[in-house]
């Protein structure tokens, strides 16, 4: 998508040109948060370091969320059963979310996440994610144009391993019946 076709609030949140994982180079996301944290100060820090910051300048980022405008998005922590949580649609052209929920054991997932046993002891003590997922409230965004590719009513943004993995702690009967979601909306 070119830069003309983005809305004006997306092109403020540009970020610069960074390493391959950006979510490792703590020092750019400072710099780069300091410039962009008051002019947006409704979005929070989580936002930037997960999703803006990491993944602005892909292709389908900008594609699907690239003519929001995002001084008019809403931020919200909330707690979702586990059925609302496996309603989240997300982006077709990613299988993580279905490659983690049909090709994966319990053990599948300890051994792919050995290095961060943090984690892997949350999961199997909670039954959730220890961060929350972002997940695009579709429906409040009556007065906006929506990328034809965004999923009604729930659009997964980020946390697709997350989502995988509830949904094999889904099926293997290990998953919490309510788990925090950040909901991202449209003022009206």
């Amino acid at each position: 998508m070119s830069e003309g076709n983005l809305h004006p609030s997306f092109l403020e949140l540009k970020t610069p040109k960074h390493p391959k994982n950006p979510k490792y180079d703590p020092d750019g996301f400072g710099e780069y948060f300091g410039r962009v944290k008051h002019g947006f100060s409704h979005i929070p820090e989580d936002a930037f370091r997960e999703w803006i910051y990491p993944f602005w300048e892909h292709a389908h980022i900008q594609k699907l969320y690239g003519n929001l405008d995002f001084r008019r998005l809403t931020f919200s922590i909330e707690v979702w059963s586990l059925a609302k949580c496996l309603s989240v649609g997300w982006y077709s052209k990613f299988d993580r979310v279905e490659r983690i929920e049909n090709n994966w054991s319990i053990e599948d997932f300890i051994s792919a996440y050995r290095f961060n046993n943090d984690l892997v002891d949350w999961w199997l003590n909670t039954g959730t994610w220890l961060k929350p997922i972002w997940v695009l409230d579709a429906v409040s965004f009556e007065n906006t144009n929506l990328n034809q590719d965004i999923k009604k009513p729930y659009m997964l943004i980020e946390g697709h391993s997350r989502l995988g993995a509830l949904r094999m702690f889904n099926k293997n009967g290990r998953a919490n019946q309510n788990n925090t979601v950040w909901t991202i909306g449209e003022i009206l």
